[in-house]
């Protein structure tokens, strides 16, 4: 199975009566590679195990009226080898559980009030459970 990958964030705060706003935007994209093994003869229920991988932007973009503006730019390559179950309700339905390993490599760019500052290189590994719900195509 092959799966596209795509995720889209938008979060904005602000408290005006203290002059603070904030904004951060999140941006995946990549694809799933996954191979399906049947459970039982009715093929309702089948185990997948696979590999996500992609590109990951992260923007934020900070206002407080004593601080300024601050602003960060992150950009990340994505892992996530993944195992899951799927159960069909019908043949073109499915709704499937899954963990993954997320390994994630990239780089931040901040600056300050217009001053940039030196990039840096971050590393991250964490954990992931999704419940997915799925419609095929023919």
């Amino acid at each position: 199975m092959v799966e596209p990958m795509y995720y889209y964030y938008n979060n904005e705060r602000g408290y005006q009566d203290v002059g603070f706003n904030e904004s951060s935007k999140t941006v995946v994209i990549g694809v799933g590679v996954f191979s399906l093994n049947p459970v039982g003869d009715d093929s309702k229920v089948e185990i997948y195990w696979g590999l996500r991988a992609g590109y990951m932007s992260i923007t934020n973009t900070t206002f407080d009226t004593r601080a300024g503006y601050t602003s960060s730019d992150e950009s990340s390559v994505i892992y996530e080898p993944t195992l899951g179950v799927q159960y069909f309700f019908t043949p073109k339905f499915s709704v499937s559980a899954n963990a993954s390993l997320m390994f994630q490599s990239g780089s931040v760019d901040e600056a300050q009030n217009g001053q940039s500052y030196l990039p840096y290189d971050h590393n991250f590994s964490g954990s992931l459970a999704k419940v997915i719900v799925r419609g095929y195509f023919n």
